[in-house]
């Protein structure tokens, strides 16, 4: 049995055209053929690009700031937590728990706006921020 011809081209159009687009359609069938009989072409799939450098330094920033939003909210909500009463090793939960929830998310968007920004003025002015 032949393969399914594939076509969505009107019939007025010239067969150069007929010929190009024709059974080349993403959503064909695999083996489908087009009008003139050739096998549909086949593509691997295309790797992504890698990033930018800009693209780069913006993820390296996110990653510093998560971090350093970590180890800067540990102290200051285990500090707070003994200041108000609690005993040590509680504050340290709080610490712990404030930090691991709230400082990445917090100096991570942070630390890559900020980086983002930078990358933005850079193309526009062309200044070395």
């Amino acid at each position: 049995m032949d393969a399914p011809v594939i076509s969505d081209e009107a019939p007025s159009a010239s067969p150069e055209v007929r010929h190009r687009s024709a059974g080349d359609r993403p959503d064909a069938p695999a083996g489908a053929r087009r009008p003139d009989g050739a096998e549909r072409a086949t593509t691997a799939p295309t790797q992504a690009a890698p990033p930018s450098t800009s693209e780069r330094h913006i993820g390296v920033a996110g990653v510093k700031g998560a971090i350093a939003g970590f180890l800067v909210l540990v102290p200051i909500a285990g500090g707070i937590s003994l200041l108000a009463g609690f005993d040590p090793l509680g504050a340290l939960g709080i610490g712990a728990f404030a930090g691991i929830w709230g400082g990445p998310g917090f100096g991570g968007m942070l630390g890559a706006t900020l980086a983002y920004t930078r990358t933005e003025r850079r193309r526009h002015t062309g200044a070395q921020v």
